[in-house]
C-alpha cells in the first residue's frame, strides 16, 4: 500500500475487517459442485482477484530516502528499500489462528485459510521475520493430526496446500524432517488425477493455473538443491515417479497432463543431476518407453530431452550406448526426436555422433 504509515495505522482496523469479510466470501460454497461451468469459472476468478487484494494489503511499504524514490529503480532494488507492510503480521496472525482452529473441521474453511496464506507467501518470505511462525504452521499442517494426511482428504484441500507449500519450500527444507514430509506428500499427490471428467471431483482441477500442483511443488523442491533432499534415494524415487507417469500415459490413463509430465521430468532432471548413474537410467527409462510404442513416443522423448538438457555428459552417453540404431529405425515423432537429439548433442562431444554413425 502506498499510504503513509500514519494513515495505515488509522485505517488498519477497517482494512483488516474488509480483508476478513473478503476472505469469508472466497470459501467454496457447499453446493459448488452443482454450479455450471461458467459459474464455477467466475468464482475462481473472484478468488484470484481477492488474492490480489490481500497481497496489496500485505505489500511492503517503501522506506523514504529523500523527496521521492527513483522512478528508474528496478523492482528488486525497490524491494530492498522497503519494509514489511504494517498489516502483514496482523494478517498472518489471523491466518495462523484460523488454521489452528479449523484443522479438524470442514475442509472448505481450512482451504480458505490456506488460500489466504498462499496469497501472502512471497511477502512473508521476503520479510524474513516470520520464519519460526511459518515453520511451526507447516509442522502442524504436515503433522500426525493434519487432515491433509488422512485417507479421504479432499483434493482441493491438498492441492491448495501444495500450491502454498511450493512457495514456502526454501523455508521448509531448512528442517530436514519437514522437507522430507513435504516431498513425500508431493510425490504421493501424483496419484491424484489432474482432471476428472465427471462427478463432484470434476469441479476441482488439481492445479492453480496450468500444471499439477504436486508436480510443480516437487520440481521446486528438487531444484533447490538442498542437502536434505539431494540424496540418491530421493533421486531414485523421482525417477520411479516419472517412469510410472509415462507408462500411464501410454495406456491412456494419465494422472498428469503432458505439460505436467514435463514438469515432473524437470524435477527428475534436477534430482538426478548429482548422480550420473541414476540420471543415465532415467534417460534410458524414457527411451525404452518411447521404443515400446513409437507412435505415441512424443511425450517420452520430450521427457528425455528435459533430462538430457541438464545431465552430465557421461550420463547422456551411457544412456545412449547401444540405442542409436534403435532410435534411427523406430517411427518416432520427428519433432520430438529432433528435440531430444538437440539436447543430447549439447552434452556430448561431436565425435560421439560421428562414431555411432548419426
Amino acid at each position: 500500500m502506498d499510504a503513509s504509515p500514519e494513515t495505515q495505522e488509522i485505517y488498519s482496523p477497517v482494512l483488516l475487517k474488509a480483508a476478513s469479510s473478503l476472505r469469508n466470501a472466497t470459501t467454496f460454497p457447499a453446493d459448488f459442485v452443482t454450479w455450471s461451468a461458467e459459474e464455477r469459472d467466475g468464482f475462481v476468478q473472484f478468488r484470484r482477484e481477492a488474492r490480489d487484494f490481500l497481497r496489496e494489503l500485505g505489500a511492503a511499504t517503501p522506506v523514504p530516502k529523500g523527496p521521492s524514490p527513483k522512478a528508474t529503480a528496478s523492482p528488486k532494488a525497490r524491494q530492498r528499500e522497503a519494509a514489511p507492510g504494517r498489516l502483514l503480521p496482523l494478517l498472518l496472525e489471523e491466518i495462523r489462528s484460523d488454521i489452528g482452529g479449523r484443522l479438524l473441521g470442514d475442509w472448505r474453511h481450512l482451504e480458505e485459510a490456506l488460500h489466504a496464506l498462499s496469497a501472502l507467501a512471497k511477502e512473508l518470505l521476503a520479510a524474513g521475520f516470520f520464519s519460526q511462525q511459518l515453520l511451526e504452521l507447516h509442522g502442524l499442517l504436515l503433522g500426525e493430526r493434519s487432515p491433509l494426511l488422512q485417507s479421504g482428504a479432499h483434493r482441493q484441500l491438498i492441492s491448495m496446500f501444495l500450491q502454498c507449500a511450493g512457495v514456502f519450500g526454501p523455508l521448509c527444507v531448512q528442517d530436514a524432517a519437514l522437507g522430507d514430509r513435504l516431498m513425500t506428500m508431493a510425490r504421493a499427490s501424483l496419484s491424484i488425477a489432474e482432471e476428472v471428467a465427471a462427478g463432484p471431483d470434476a469441479a476441482f482441477p488439481f492445479r492453480a493455473k496450468q500444471d499439477h500442483n504436486g508436480a510443480v511443488t516437487l520440481m521446486k523442491l528438487c531444484q533447490l538443491g538442498c542437502p536434505t533432499l539431494t540424496r540418491k534415494e530421493c533421486a531414485e524415487a523421482v525417477r520411479a515417479d516419472l517412469q510410472q507417469q509415462l507408462k500411464l500415459a501410454l495406456v491412456s490413463q494419465p494422472n498428469l497432463s503432458p505439460s505436467s509430465t514435463l514438469v515432473l521430468a524437470q524435477a527428475a532432471a534436477a534430482a538426478t543431476k548429482a548422480f550420473p548413474d541414476v540420471a543415465s537410467c532415467c534417460i534410458r527409462d524414457c527411451l525404452d518407453t518411447a521404443l515400446g510404442d513409437p507412435v505415441r513416443s512424443s511425450l517420452s522423448l520430450r521427457a528425455a530431452a528435459e533430462l538430457a538438457a541438464v545431465a552430465e555428459a557421461s550420463a547422456v552417453a551411457s544412456a545412449l550406448e547401444g540405442a542409436w540404431h534403435l532410435l534411427a529405425q523406430a517411427a518416432f515423432d520427428p519433432a520430438s526426436l529432433a528435440l531430444f537429439l538437440a539436447k543430447a548433442a549439447r552434452s556430448l562431444p561431436g565425435q560421439v555422433f560421428l562414431d555411432d554413425g548419426v
